[in-house]
């Protein structure tokens, strides 16, 4: 017999299996996009042959003192354009100024 705690067991487990399946399949353009249309008023994307340049504001910084980008939000957004387009490096910069270039052959 399920008492109430076998059902909110099954209940919660079911509620995070259907987002992990719904985060899985959701398009990463979406999340890339996401996080660019944040700041859309300064954001823009140039790309060129094999060079994609991502201008942010400096909304983007975990650190506005030191600058500093969370390389977690670097990492997600290099995976994100090496599985969408076909370029090698990624340049980010905040206020015309290069914070980062990746190269995206050496992310895995």
């Amino acid at each position: 017999m399920i008492n109430k705690k076998g059902i909110w067991f099954l209940t919660l487990f079911s509620l995070i299996l259907v987002l992990s399946v719904y985060y899985i399949t959701m398009p990463s353009e979406l999340l890339l996009m996401n996080s660019i249309k944040q700041n859309e008023d300064k954001n823009s994307v140039e790309k060129t042959d094999d060079v994609m340049q991502l201008k942010f504001n400096s909304y983007i910084f975990s650190d506005e003192v030191n600058e500093q980008i969370l390389e977690e939000v670097i990492y997600t957004i290099c995976l994100s354009i090496k599985d969408n387009y076909n370029v090698e490096e990624v340049v980010i910069e905040v206020e015309n100024k290069e914070i980062t270039k990746k190269m995206l052959k050496t992310i895995e």
